[in-house]
C-alpha cells in the first residue's frame, strides 16, 4: 500500500509490541439479571447489567476507538452471538445466541475515561428462565437495532450493515424491513468540498452530471423502444468557426488519431503524463479524502496498468526521445474508475526501439500470469491486434501499431474506434469546431506544454446521450446485483462460520433474496467461492466492471425512456444558452500551472451564489505586493447585486442613517500573518473545552487584516466619525479611539479597550483560562489608496502603507481574478503542523473506518491468525487500506480485534497531537510551498481558473518496479 521506510517500520513495529499486550481487566462484575432459554435450534440469553461508575459516556469517537456502545462477547470471541439491546440509561440489555447447552463465559467492554476497559462477568449455574414467546425474533430484533446503528456510524462497508439489518428483518419477519441495499459504493457526502468549487472540478462534474444518476426500475418491462427514436440532450453549441475566425489552428497530430466523441488528454512525455496523474490523485483526491476522513484507495492507476500490462518506474518517467515523441490517453465515458474503456497512444520516435521498451512489461505479464492469461490475435481491417486476456479482466489489454503510433486498450471496441479514424471511417477530434477554436483562441499549442485535457461537444453529448445513460443504469443495476451477492456471502458467513459455496446455499440460509438480483441486459450472476467474488455475465466484477462501450443499447423499456427525458430536461434546463467544452493546460516543473476552461456553468448552487457576490469585471491582484508574512490571503471581486444590496441595506437598518455603507466599494480582501498565533486560535476552535472567551483573546494576537475598497471616502469618513461618536454615546467605558503617530503620510486610528472596562477584563479572563501572557488587544485602521484597512496590529497597516508607496516598477505578474485564494504552504510560514494536526484528526477516523471493516471480516470468519487484514480487505471488497499515517495491520485473534500500528488494539483510545514524522501524507505537503487559485467569470457565462503552485521538486524515485499509486504514499 506505502512505500514503508525501514526506520518507519522499526517504528512501528515497536508500536505494535507495546499494544500487543491484553488489555486491563478487571474484577468480574455481577450481572443484575441473566435469563436463558433453549430452543431446538440453539440456547438463547438475555443478560442485565447496571452501568459501571466509570464508565465514559461522553465518548468522541472521531478521535479515540472503534467501539462506541459496550459490548458483550464470548471469551475469546466464540461460541455466542451478542446484540446491545439497549445501553442508553442506567442498565445495559444484552440479547445473545449460543451453540450447546452451557452458556458460554462471557466479557464486558466499554469505555472509560482514557481508554477502555474489559470485565469478565460472573454468572451464576443457576439462571433464570428466559419467557419470551419467541426468542429468535427478539434476539433479531436486537441484531436489526446494532446493524443499523453501525450503518449509521459507519458507512463505508460497502452497504453490508444495512444489508444485515435488512436479511435479520426478512428472516424474522420484523417490522421495519429496510430495503436491500447493495453496490460498490462507499457513502459520500454529494455536496463538493469549497476547495472542488473553486479549483473547477465541481463545475467539470455538474457539466458532465457525474454525481447525478438516472435510475428506472423496468423489471418485467419489455426492452421495444429504439434508442435511436429518444432525442437526445439538443442544446444548441457555438459557432465556433465564427468565433475562430482566420486565426491559425496548432495542435497535436494525436488530435487527428482520437475518435471526435472521446475525452482527450495529450502529454509530451510518458514522465508528464505520470507527474500529471501524482497531482491529480495528490493534491485533489488525497487532500478530499484526508480531511474527509475516507480511509480508502481504489488503485485506479495501478488497476489499470495492470490491465494494460504496462508500469509506471523511474525508467518509464524518464522515457522521451528518441523512442517516444508523445503520448495521449482517450476513452468513450469519464467513469474510469467504475471500469470505462482506456486507450492510450504512444507516438515512436524510434519504432522498434518503443516496440522493445513496450514489450518488457507485456512479456513479463506473459510469464507471470501464464496459467491464466490468454494471448490471441484478431484483424480489423489491415491491421492485426494482439491480445492478453484474463477471464475476470483484470488483464485485459489489446495492441496495434499503426500511422506511427502504439495503440494500446483495456477494450477491443476501443482498439477498433481508433483504426476507423485512422481509416477515415470516423471523424476525428482534430476535425471538430469546438476543438478547433479552443486551440486557435483558447490554449494554442504551444511545444513547451506539458499536457492538454480536452472534454469536447460531442464528447459531453455522448456523454449525456441517451444510449449512455441508460447503459450506465444498467450497467448500475447489474453492479448493485452484485453488491447485494457479496453482501450476502458476507451474512451467510456471519450467520453460519463458512464461505457459501453457491448462490443457492446463500439463498438456503435465508443470506440473499435471488429476486434482489436484477440484469437488464439478461445476463446471469455466479459466485465464485475461492476468490469471494461475485460474477455477471454482463458487467464482470465490481473490480472491472466491463466497458460500457462494450455494452450496446439498441432498445430500452418505457421506463427507461421516460427516466432519460426526465433526465434530458433537467439537464436541459441547466444551460443558459450553449454548452461548450472543458480544457486544461498543464505547465510542469517547479513551479506548476493548470489552467482550466469552463464554458458556460450550468445554473447550479454553487456557482450562482459565487457570481451574485463576486461577478464584474476581474480584479488586478497583485501578489508581489502581499507583505513577506502573508501566510493565507482571499481577494475578491464585490459585485453589487442582490445580495450584497440586501446586506448593506440590512447593516444599514441595523446600525442607523448615521452608518450609510455606500462607500463600499468594489472589492474586498482579506489576509493572515503570524503563523503561530493564528495556529493557536485554531487549536482552541478544535478544544472542545475550550471557552470563547479564550478564542477571542487569541483573535487579537492574530495578525489579520480586512480591507475594502472605497468608493467615496468622504462618505467612508463620515461613517467612521458616526461610529466613534455612537460608542462614546452608547458604551463610554467600553473603547476608546487613538489617533497614532502617521505612517508615510497617512493616518493611523487604534481602538483598544478601555483600561478598566469590561472588554479589557474579558480579554484577561480569556488570557487566563488560555495559561497565555496577557497583551492588551486593538483594532488599527487607516485608508490606504483606494482601501480601508483594519487590522488586529498596528504593523500589518504600517507594511500596508509601504507597499503602496512602492512605485518601483517590476515585472512580476499581475494576476485579474473576481476572486483569488493565496497559500504559503512553506515550512518557515506555512501552516504545516495545523494541517497535520488536523490531518492526525481525520487519520484515526479513517483508522477506524479500517477497523471496522476488519473487525467484520473477523467476526465472519475470514481473519484468522496471521492473515493479513490488507490482502482480506482487498479480497473481499476491492479496495486498500490506507491512511495519512500509513498504518499497517494485524489481527488479534485471542482478542478478537484489529490492531493498527499506530493506534492500537481496535478499542484503544490512543490520541496524537499530529501525524508520524514518516507519515505518507508528509511527502505531499512537504514539497508545497506556496499555492495560488484565481477564478475568473468569463464573457461567455463560464469561469477560467488558474492554479500556481511552487514545489520543490524531487527527483524521480530510482527503486525500480511499479509506483503504487494511492491516496497517501
Amino acid at each position: 500500500m506505502f512505500q514503508i521506510k525501514p526506520i518507519g517500520c522499526l517504528l512501528r513495529s515497536a508500536a505494535l509490541l507495546s499494544v500487543a499486550a491484553a488489555p486491563p481487566l478487571h474484577a468480574d462484575i455481577v450481572p443484575s439479571d441473566v435469563r436463558v432459554v433453549h430452543t431446538d435450534d440453539a440456547g438463547w440469553f438475555r443478560v442485565t447489567i447496571e452501568a459501571p461508575e466509570d464508565h465514559d459516556w461522553r465518548f468522541d469517537w472521531s478521535r479515540k476507538g472503534r467501539l462506541l456502545a459496550p459490548a458483550l462477547r464470548a471469551t475469546g470471541g466464540g461460541g455466542a452471538r451478542v446484540f446491545c439491546e439497549d445501553a442508553d440509561g442506567d442498565e445495559w440489555a444484552f440479547v445473545g445466541r449460543f451453540e450447546g447447552d452451557v452458556l458460554p463465559p462471557l466479557e464486558l467492554r466499554y469505555r472509560v475515561e482514557g481508554g477502555w476497559t474489559i470485565e469478565s462477568l460472573s454468572i451464576n449455574a443457576e439462571v433464570a428462565q428466559w419467557s419470551v414467546e419467541d426468542p429468535a425474533r427478539s434476539w433479531a430484533r436486537a441484531g436489526q437495532a446494532d446493524f443499523n446503528r453501525r450503518a449509521a456510524r459507519i458507512t463505508e462497508d460497502g452497504g453490508f450493515n444495512r444489508y444485515a439489518a435488512s436479511r435479520l428483518s426478512a428472516i424474522h419477519d420484523l417490522e421495519g424491513t429496510d430495503p436491500v441495499s447493495g453496490g460498490n459504493g462507499w457513502n459520500r457526502n454529494g455536496q463538493p468540498s469549497r476547495y472542488e468549487v473553486v479549483i473547477g472540478t465541481a463545475a467539470m462534474e455538474e457539466s458532465l452530471q457525474l454525481r447525478r444518476m438516472l435510475s428506472a426500475d423496468s423489471r418485467g418491462e419489455e426492452q421495444t423502444i429504439p434508442v435511436a427514436d429518444i432525442r437526445g440532450v439538443d442544446v444548441p453549441a457555438h459557432d465556433y468557426d465564427e468565433l475562430r475566425g482566420s486565426t491559425e489552428v496548432r495542435h497535436s497530430r494525436l488530435a487527428g488519431l482520437v475518435p471526435a466523441d472521446q475525452y482527450y488528454a495529450r502529454f509530451s512525455t510518458l514522465g508528464a503524463m505520470l507527474e500529471s496523474l501524482d497531482i491529480a490523485e495528490d493534491w485533489g483526491g488525497t487532500f478530499v479524502r484526508s480531511f474527509e476522513g475516507v480511509g480508502f484507495d481504489y488503485d485506479t492507476r495501478e488497476r489499470l496498468l495492470t490491465q494494460l500490462c504496462l508500469i509506471d518506474d523511474a525508467r518509464a518517467r524518464k522515457l522521451g526521445m528518441p523512442a517516444l515523441k508523445q503520448v495521449a490517453v482517450t476513452g468513450s465515458d469519464p467513469f474510469v474508475s467504475s471500469g470505462g474503456d482506456v486507450t492510450l497512444l504512444f507516438e515512436a520516435g524510434h519504432e522498434q526501439l518503443m516496440s522493445r521498451i513496450l514489450d518488457m512489461p507485456w512479456n513479463r505479464t506473459r510469464v507471470q500470469m501464464r496459467d491464466v492469461v490468454k494471448r490471441s490475435f484478431s484483424d480489423y481491417g489491415e491491421h492485426r491486434i494482439e491480445s492478453l486476456t484474463t477471464p475476470d479482466r483484470v488483464v485485459s489489454s489489446h495492441r496495434c501499431f499503426a500511422a506511427g503510433v502504439y495503440i494500446y486498450s483495456n477494450s477491443l471496441v476501443g482498439v477498433h474506434r481508433v483504426l476507423d479514424v485512422i481509416a477515415g471511417e470516423r471523424p476525428a477530434l482534430a476535425s471538430t469546431p469546438d476543438f478547433q477554436y479552443f486551440r486557435a483562441s483558447i490554449y494554442p499549442f504551444s511545444d513547451d506544454e506539458s499536457g492538454f485535457v480536452y472534454l469536447g461537444d460531442s464528447f459531453i453529448r455522448r456523454v449525456t446521450g441517451p444510449a449512455m445513460r441508460i447503459a450506465w443504469n444498467r450497467r448500475m443495476e447489474v453492479a448493485a446485483s452484485l453488491g447485494t451477492l457479496r453482501n450476502a456471502a458476507l451474512f451467510h458467513a456471519w450467520q453460519t462460520g463458512e464461505v457459501p459455496d453457491s448462490i443457492g446455499a446463500m439463498s438456503d440460509s435465508g443470506s440473499l433474496d435471488v429476486d434482489d438480483l436484477y440484469d437488464p441486459w439478461e445476463g446471469s450472476f455466479a459466485w465464485n467461492e475461492e476468490a469471494f467474488l461475485p460474477q455477471s455475465t454482463t458487467a464482470n466484477t465490481l473490480a472491472a466492471l466491463t466497458p460500457l462501450i462494450e455494452l450496446p443499447v439498441t432498445t430500452v423499456s418505457r421506463s427507461e425512456a421516460d427516466a432519460y427525458e426526465q433526465f434530458r430536461d433537467r439537464y436541459t434546463s441547466y444551460w443558459r444558452d450553449v454548452f461548450d467544452p472543458i480544457g486544461i493546460r498543464i505547465a510542469l516543473g517547479k513551479d506548476v500551472r493548470i489552467d482550466t476552461h469552463i464554458t458556460p456553468l450550468i445554473n447550479n448552487t454553487w456557482y450562482e451564489q459565487q457570481r451574485e457576490w463576486t461577478a464584474g469585471e476581474p480584479v488586478d491582484v497583485r501578489v508581489h505586493e502581499f507583505s513577506d508574512d502573508t501566510m493565507l490571503r482571499v481577494v475578491a471581486r464585490l459585485h453589487h447585486g442582490h445580495e450584497l444590496r440586501r446586506v448593506l441595506a440590512w447593516g444599514e437598518a441595523m446600525a442607523g442613517d448615521a452608518f450609510a455603507l455606500d462607500w463600499v466599494g468594489d472589492w474586498a480582501t482579506l489576509w493572515v500573518e503570524d503563523r503561530d498565533a493564528f495556529e493557536i486560535f485554531f487549536r482552541g476552535i478544535f478544544d472542545v473545552d475550550g471557552r470563547s472567551e479564550q478564542n477571542v483573546h487569541d483573535i487579537f494576537q492574530m495578525t489579520l487584516v480586512v480591507g475594502v475598497h472605497t468608493k467615496n471616502k468622504l462618505n467612508l469618513a463620515a461613517f467612521l466619525t458616526g461610529l466613534k461618536v455612537t460608542v462614546d454615546t452608547v458604551a463610554p467605558n467600553l473603547v476608546r479611539f487613538d489617533r497614532m503617530e502617521d505612517h508615510g503620510g497617512i493616518g493611523i486610528v487604534r481602538i483598544s479597550p478601555e483600561p478598566d472596562g469590561e472588554f479589557q477584563q474579558l480579554m484577561e479572563m480569556g488570557a487566563e483560562e488560555a495559561g497565555r501572557e496577557f497583551v492588551a488587544p486593538g483594532l488599527y485602521y487607516a485608508t490606504i489608496q483606494d482601501g480601508w484597512y483594519i487590522s488586529t496590529q498596528e504593523r500589518a497597516i504600517r507594511g500596508r502603507i509601504d507597499a503602496g508607496a512602492d512605485n518601483s516598477d517590476t515585472e512580476e505578474e499581475i494576476i485579474p481574478a473576481n476572486e483569488l485564494i493565496y497559500l504559503d504552504l512553506s515550512e518557515e510560514k506555512g501552516p504545516r503542523t495545523l494541517i497535520c494536526e488536523i490531518i492526525e484528526m481525520r487519520a484515526r477516523q479513517q483508522a477506524n473506518v479500517s477497523m471496522e471493516l476488519i473487525a467484520l471480516l473477523g467476526d465472519c470468519g475470514l481473519i484468522r491468525e496471521g492473515d493479513d487484514p490488507d490482502a482480506a480487505v482487498k479480497r473481499v471488497f476491492g479496495v486498500d487500506l490506507s491512511g495519512p499515517n500509513g498504518d499497517t495491520w494485524t489481527w488479534d485473534a485471542s482478542a478478537h480485534r484489529p490492531v493498527s500500528s499506530v493506534y492500537g488494539h481496535g478499542d484503544e483510545g490512543t490520541v496524537r497531537e499530529t501525524l508520524n514524522d514518516d507519515a505518507p501524507f508528509r511527502d505531499i505537503i512537504e514539497p508545497l510551498q506556496r499555492a495560488i487559485a484565481a477564478m475568473v467569470f468569463t464573457d461567455d457565462d463560464g469561469i477560467a481558473v488558474t492554479l500556481r503552485v511552487r514545489r520543490d521538486k524531487p527527483e524521480p524515485t530510482t527503486v525500480p518496479g511499479m509506483r503504487k499509486p494511492g491516496a497517501q504514499r
